[in-house]
């Protein structure tokens, strides 16, 4: 017993210290956020059409607004609607209090894998970082997908690293499947993870936790691809009707830091909106004639996807002056550099992690080419990957330091120095 609280004081009370600053920090940014549905920094934004759709579902049970009927995906609205039902119409202070309440537990399954991929000491660090992290803490303050999306995300790894068969891979697909009701940019990942499970993870039956793990997924997206079905009189679509749109949107002038686009994409987002179209055949339209813009600009279509991947992992690809973009970039700019040392410790100690964290990266060039660069498509995809790796990376910075000057040792937290043993 007193083995069993030595564990627990020493392991565990790190990571409540960092929970607590987590969560402290974040419902500061509540509290500076304002009431309103739009916060202080974004007071015109999707939060507007996420809080109507909202409304819509408790007042006659509709997932409608004026953009249509499944311009996106239901998992948000729902959330919202259901937080009104409990604290009331339009209650956005709640939540926010809730969205600090699961960006701080996120910070738990960022410590739970950056202990599978690597260890103990690495988890606490990965964890101390998400907890710091300015744009974790930043999209807590506003009505966006951003983090529901992300605390459901990295659920849904935690599931995948800790199943151990067919039945807890069930779980790890439904929740990736629940991530994708939130945000499609889910689903990138999904083919090259079933992949690694098949042929690459340690898992019981290998093959068919693959197969269970797709099954989950499908399961999961049935219903809502179901209700779209019905809704649009036997059209297929099996997330939103956004895709075409945003496909446009990505290649044209709307592009910031775009010096080359195309004119062709500027003049369809003017011409769709005149059309007397269903909101499918807007999507459809919007597709088919972005890919007859590509195939009649192959080079220049190259050239902004090539400048599109770039503005997405930019620091500054919103190009907005001020401390807090300034402070936004040095810590994004830092975190890329742990995570480099980190993703190369990772390469020579687990070759099968590693292939992991490149597929969650590499698809996400998949997003950067398939919609316009932002910082917060970035934050919801790549960032919490960067975080887990960002954490070993630091603790091979902090060993470093240790070694150069042992007087470090006195300030630098007990987990990190814990022999190697104790960490599986």
């Amino acid at each position: 017993m007193n083995s069993i609280a030595k564990s627990l004081r020493i392991y565990y009370r790190p990571l409540l210290a960092i929970l607590f600053i987590g969560l402290i920090s974040r419902l500061l940014l509540v509290y500076v956020s304002g009431t309103g549905i739009g916060s202080t920094w974004q007071p015109l934004s999707d939060s507007k059409a996420y809080n109507a759709l909202a409304l819509s579902i408790l007042e006659d049970g509709r997932f409608e607004n004026w953009e249509g009927k499944a311009f996106r995906p239901p998992l948000y609205p729902l959330f919202l609607s259901l937080a009104y039902r409990l604290f009331g119409s339009e209650n956005a202070v709640a939540v926010r209090v809730l969205q600090a309440v699961l960006s701080t537990v996120t910070i738990v399954f960022v410590f739970w894998i950056g202990k599978k991929i690597d260890n103990r000491k690495a988890g606490f660090l990965a964890a101390l970082l998400a907890a710091c992290y300015p744009f974790l803490i930043f999209y807590t303050g506003e009505l966006f997908t951003e983090t529901l999306f992300v605390f459901l995300y990295m659920l849904a790894l935690v599931i995948l690293l800790w199943s151990k068969g067919p039945q807890s891979a069930l779980f790890a697909g439904m929740f990736i499947g629940i991530a994708t009701l939130c945000r499609p940019s889910a689903l990138l990942p999904v083919p090259f993870i079933i992949l690694w499970i098949a042929f690459l993870s340690t898992k019981a039956r290998r093959k068919l936790s693959a197969f269970t793990y797709l099954i989950g997924f499908i399961l999961v997206l049935l219903p809502w691809m179901y209700r779209n079905y019905q809704v649009f009189d036997g059209a297929f679509v099996p997330m939103t009707t956004y895709s075409g749109f945003n496909l446009a949107v990505g290649y044209s002038s709307l592009n910031e830091g775009l010096k080359h686009h195309l004119e062709e994409a500027d003049a369809l987002l003017e011409l769709v909106p005149t059309l007397s179209l269903t909101e499918v055949e807007k999507n459809s339209f919007y597709t088919s004639e972005m890919l007859d813009v590509f195939l009649d600009n192959p080079t220049e279509s190259l050239s902004i996807a090539l400048n599109n991947i770039f503005l997405y992992w930019n620091p500054f690809v919103n190009n907005r002056a001020g401390v807090i973009t300034l402070v936004g970039a040095i810590s994004y700019m830092g975190l890329l550099v742990l995570a480099l040392m980190g993703l190369l410790r990772l390469r020579r100690n687990s070759k099968q992690y590693f292939l992991l964290v490149l597929i969650f990266i590499g698809t996400s060039i998949l997003q950067a080419i398939l919609a316009p660069p932002a910082i917060r498509y970035r934050v919801t995809t790549v960032d919490p990957i960067l975080l887990v790796v960002g954490g070993s990376g630091l603790h091979i910075l902090l060993m470093w330091i240790s070694k150069h000057n042992t007087r470090t040792t006195k300030w630098l937290p007990t987990c990190i120095f814990m022999p190697k043993e104790s960490d599986s």
